[in-house]
């Protein structure tokens, strides 16, 4: 047998690999027709990386399956489609040059959860790094896109290279597989969360990032415990040419609108994505009979003695508007001031189980709709839970709506106030109750009253006190006890997390959670977090909130921006761990939920997060 030298060994296994590559090519699926502004690029195994830069170690071969690749970067124009129909948004707060808003230059000032939005939004989605890398080293697996040669400013748009600001294609060519600007103008944002190398480092990617269709630590998934930093690819106009090579890779913030960031999506297939159904909650859904039966001993028990939080130590904030962990706002909210509750009418309906919420009298509208059985109010001004007490006397005398504002009229204050007295004879908070009538009883009938002035508008067609069946409901919940009002500081330990163990003791389903604005005011605490992972929660539970800062909607439509947050994935993001996340979390407040998470309506100021679709 004839001896192989080590010439012939390496050539043999040289043309080995060779033969795998084609196979691996041969093995992927054909290219079809890309979809209009698309090329395809041909699956098959190529050399990921390179050993000379630390972040990119080691040079592998991994393979990707055939996929679709935008030819150019999404343009300005492209992108303001997006916002127009409320599925993208611009940077709260950041001035934009103009230079960088010329309709066909690419959109900039894009985080990466921007970026994932718009892809979706066109029913494609973000590359992984692998397949941004088959892509920018084009079919001979070069360097660059456009082969082995140096850049120039002709085949990248570099510092070196003017203007100073991203530039479309004009008088460009398409290069590699046919996309333009894989190299300079913008870097562009990728799937894949970042790691310090692929493999043979401290905290290298490692299998993740091996073999075939890599994605990267945890996959790829839009949150992941082990990585903070998202992965910009490509260089910019910001860059020198020594960062435009197809391998080198950029660590970055996720949340960043970076001036020189972009987007360029991709799709697995030449038929893009339609969008997954309806709503779940826009589905209609069987009319919820009111309850007829009070409370069994046990379940009453569970519900009226759950803990309550002691709020005569937090100290008042010293700007009214304003609340905090360590303060109140000093103004009391008897009555709601929140004008477009109504866009959540068509989600909420005949929801039933469980509900929780702050805050006055809104509520009873989002439990009539939704036909809730169990209601637990509360509030950290306890001035509140008073008013509900106010209310509920004067609700289980009344049999109609109309009735009911008599008892606030200023000409019956003697009868009224009688009634409080006998009602609430040996209420430890009788006095405080009476207080609060006195105080609030002009207000009230002022404010129940142009409620039917104004019946016949939108905002108040489906009103509870106006609605006949709207009212009977709460009504007849205050007359079975199921439903209390109770001092509760969501941030404290005891009224949250003692309703949620009633709730699972008892067997209930917390359909609905509205927490009106305050979350916009602290991080979320350990109590709060620990609270949420005991309540019981199903696929129909639902958060409820505003929020007042600008960067969510449009103040000339309503001060108050509107938004529903599937119950489950509040849940998971709440309790979702992050290793250089605030205190261990990924997530610290409400901000960060709606700034990577929420996607629009036709409504400017609704905005979802989350929710299934059927």
């Amino acid at each position: 047998m004839r001896k192989i030298g080590r010439m012939g060994r390496s050539v043999g296994l040289g043309f080995v690999v060779w033969c795998l590559n084609v196979v691996a090519a041969h093995a992927a699926a054909p290219c079809k027709e890309a979809p209009e502004g698309m090329v395809c690029i041909v699956g098959g195994s190529f050399t990921r990386g390179h050993d000379s830069e630390q972040n990119a170690k080691p040079a592998a071969q991994v393979t990707v399956e055939t996929f679709y690749l935008d030819k150019h970067e999404v343009t300005n124009e492209a992108y303001d489609r997006c916002v127009k129909a409320g599925g993208c948004f611009r940077p709260f707060g950041i001035p934009i040059s103009p230079s960088f808003l010329q309709k066909k230059n690419p959109v900039t000032h894009v985080t990466w959860y921007d970026a994932v939005r718009y892809c979706r939004f066109v029913g494609k989605r973000l590359a992984t790094e692998a397949e941004w890398e088959r892509a920018a080293r084009g079919p001979n697996g070069t360097d660059y896109p456009w082969g082995k040669e140096a850049p120039t400013c002709r085949r990248a748009h570099t510092s070196r290279c003017g203007p100073r600001h991203p530039v479309g294609t004009k008088g460009r060519e398409a290069q590699g597989f046919g996309v333009f600007h894989l190299s300079g103008n913008v870097a562009e944002w990728v799937q894949d969360w970042y790691t310090p190398c692929y493999g043979a480092c401290e905290g290298a990617c490692g299998e993740a990032c091996q073999g075939n269709d890599p994605k990267g630590p945890c996959g790829g998934r839009d949150d992941c415990s082990t990585s903070s930093q998202k992965i910009l690819r490509g260089g910019s106009f910001l860059r020198g040419p020594n960062e435009l090579a197809a391998y080198t890779r950029k660590a970055a913030d996720p949340n960043l609108p970076s001036m020189m960031a972009g987007i360029r999506c991709a799709s697995s297939t030449p038929t893009l994505a339609q969008t997954a159904g309806t709503y779940l909650h826009l589905k209609p859904r069987p009319a919820i009979s009111t309850p007829a039966t009070p409370l069994s001993e046990q379940h009453n028990k569970l519900f009226w003695k759950s803990p309550e939080d002691v709020l005569a130590n937090k100290k008042l904030c010293p700007r009214a508007g304003r609340s905090g962990s360590d303060c109140r706002d000093p103004n009391h909210y008897v009555t709601s001031n929140e004008s477009h509750p109504y866009l959540w009418h068509p989600y909420i309906q005949n929801l039933g189980g469980g509900y929780v919420g702050i805050g006055a009298d809104q509520n009873y509208n989002f439990i009539a709709w939704a036909r809730s059985e169990y209601v637990w109010l509360m509030d950290y001004d306890a001035v509140i839970p008073w008013v509900h007490k106010v209310h509920r006397a004067f609700l289980l005398k009344a049999e109609t709506g109309q009735e009911f504002v008599k008892y606030y009229d200023p000409k019956r204050a003697k009868t009224s106030q009688a009634l409080l007295e006998e009602t609430y004879k040996e209420d430890p908070d009788r006095k405080m109750i009476l207080r609060a009538y006195g105080r609030y009883r002009g207000k009230f009938f002022r404010y129940f009253s142009e409620k039917f002035a104004k019946a016949k508008t939108f905002a108040n067609k489906e009103h509870w006190l106006i609605t006949p069946r709207h009212y009977e409901h709460i009504r007849k919940l205050h007359l079975l006890g199921r439903f209390r009002a109770m001092p509760g500081d969501l941030l404290k330990e005891s009224s949250l997390r003692g309703v949620a163990k009633a709730a699972k003791e008892m067997g209930i389903v917390v359909r609905m959670a509205y927490f009106s604005n305050a979350e916009e005011y602290w991080p979320y605490s350990p109590h709060y977090r620990e609270s949420f992972e005991i309540m019981p929660m199903d696929n129909l539970s639902l958060i409820i909130r505003t929020v007042s800062h600008p960067r969510w909607g449009s103040k000339s439509k309503s001060y108050f921006h509107y938004n529903i947050q599937h119950g489950l994935a509040y849940k998971r993001l709440l309790a979702e761990k992050a290793k250089d996340g605030y205190k261990g979390f990924r997530h610290r407040n409400i901000r960060q939920f709606m700034e990577r998470y929420r996607v629009g309506t036709s409504h400017l100021n609704l905005t979802l997060i989350q929710l299934p679709r059927e």
